[in-house]
């Protein structure tokens, strides 16, 4: 049951709202992509989760220096749309017995993920220009999104490569 403090009646409350989100979903990555990377069979995948692991914990600090911009404590908030997604990866997982299968899904759950965080960010971007948060808001906000942009780009360039393709031509 939501308490008075948790209502959401001004721009500002909503803001903090998807911020709140936001935050919840990068800490879990960093877990996420971590297991993710120890599931995958190829390398290439495995060093592109790795590697987007260390910049989510990037994402992660840079949250945190807009909660202390406005004046608000870090804290998350859980989000269902991340928690179907987990929940689909792990349903996924409880029924998939070959490798190429799975790093092909977790290329495709990646680039899902990518698109759900960029929509996220451009959101608390809008709201954080309406409410004339300033620089130390949409600084950070930005380099997140220009973050999350590149690694989708990688995500994409990497379903598109000759690797792959063959193992979708092994599979067909």
């Amino acid at each position: 049951m939501a308490t008075e403090a948790d209502q959401i009646e001004s721009l500002r409350d909503l803001f903090e709202y998807e911020l709140e989100q936001m935050y919840y979903v990068e800490n879990q990555l960093v877990d996420a992509l971590g297991t993710m990377a120890s599931e995958v069979t190829n390398d290439k995948m495995r060093m592109g989760f790795e590697d987007h692991q260390e910049e989510t914990e990037r994402h992660v600090e840079r949250l945190e220096r807009v909660f202390d911009a406005i004046g608000a404590e870090p804290r998350m908030r859980e989000t269902q749309t991340f928690e179907g997604m987990m929940a689909d990866k792990e349903e996924f997982e409880a029924h998939v017995g070959d490798d190429d299968l799975r790093n092909i899904h977790h290329l495709s759950a990646g680039m899902k993920n990518e698109h759900v965080e960029i929509t996220g960010y451009q959101s608390l971007l809008t709201l954080a220009n309406k409410l004339d948060l300033g620089d130390e808001v949409t600084d950070p906000l930005e380099e997140n999104l220009d973050s999350e942009e590149s690694t989708l780009k990688e995500l994409k360039a990497m379903s598109e490569g000759s690797e792959l393709k063959s193992v979708l031509d092994r599979l067909l």
